[in-house]
């Protein structure tokens, strides 16, 4: 995170909504390994880019899928870099609020061999 901009409850609380209606977890399942990812999506380019100077570790992505369409500016987050928003982002998240904690559950597995634990997440954050 960058230490030199405050993240007001206020921040916090839009931010949580803003995932609640254009943000995902999910995890990926591959033959040997799980991972997880974050992404928020938006055609607004100035909001993404507020919302990456607060949170830097999020990567900027950026599609067009045709060439009618506007352009669609995302942040994606994979493994322990999105833990802080995770958390900044939960108390206030409605709609998503029980995927970002199987998030923070599945966080605390990474780095372990626990594939039933992690695959009980994954069924679950599925589900939801």
């Amino acid at each position: 995170m960058n230490s030199n901009i405050n993240i007001t409850e206020d921040f916090k609380k839009y931010l949580a909504g803003f995932f609640d209606g254009d943000g995902s977890i999910y995890i990926l399942k591959h033959t040997k390994y799980y991972r997880i990812e974050l992404n928020i999506s938006q055609s607004n380019e100035d909001w993404i880019d507020t919302i990456k100077k607060i949170y830097p570790s999020l990567i900027k992505k950026t599609r067009q899928a045709r060439e009618n369409q506007k352009i669609q500016y995302s942040l994606v987050s994979r493994g322990e870099k999105m833990k802080k928003l995770i958390l900044d982002i939960l108390p206030y998240s409605i709609l998503k609020y029980h995927q970002l904690e199987e998030g923070l559950k599945f966080l605390d597995l990474v780095g372990t061999k626990n594939n039933d634990e992690k695959d009980e997440i994954y069924k679950k954050i599925k589900i939801l």
